[in-house]
């Protein structure tokens, strides 16, 4: 609507770019707000919608988007990727190691 509203006031040029407007269930955001892990994005979403109680105790660093510093919020993300990294090193480990004894076993198997 910008691009439209400079034509109405006289601007010589359109606009070059296209405006979205998507339409997302409650669930939608929740999701986002959740999962979303790109600091541009999330501090979008916190403008143009109340981040519902809920999920603060669900993912603290939702507290950080309130302040609008991009940069701390940035580093939050960086060591919740750490944090999930670690969580999934720890759980996929022994289970990589069995997989390679039954890749090996069927190698064998096969020879």
């Amino acid at each position: 609507m910008g691009g439209q509203a400079c034509v109405f006031y006289g601007a010589a040029e359109f606009s070059r770019d296209t405006d979205l407007a998507i339409l997302a269930s409650s669930e939608q955001i929740r999701f986002w707000f959740l999962e979303l892990r790109t600091p541009q994005l999330l501090m979008e979403l916190v403008g143009q919608h109340r981040i519902p109680v809920q999920l603060f105790r669900q993912r603290p660093l939702l507290k950080v988007l309130e302040s609008e510093d991009e940069s701390l919020l940035t580093n939050l993300l960086t060591e919740e990727e750490h944090q999930i990294r670690d969580v999934d090193r720890h759980y996929w480990t022994p289970l990589k190691k069995e997989l390679e004894m039954l890749r090996h076993a069927r190698i064998s198997r096969d020879s």
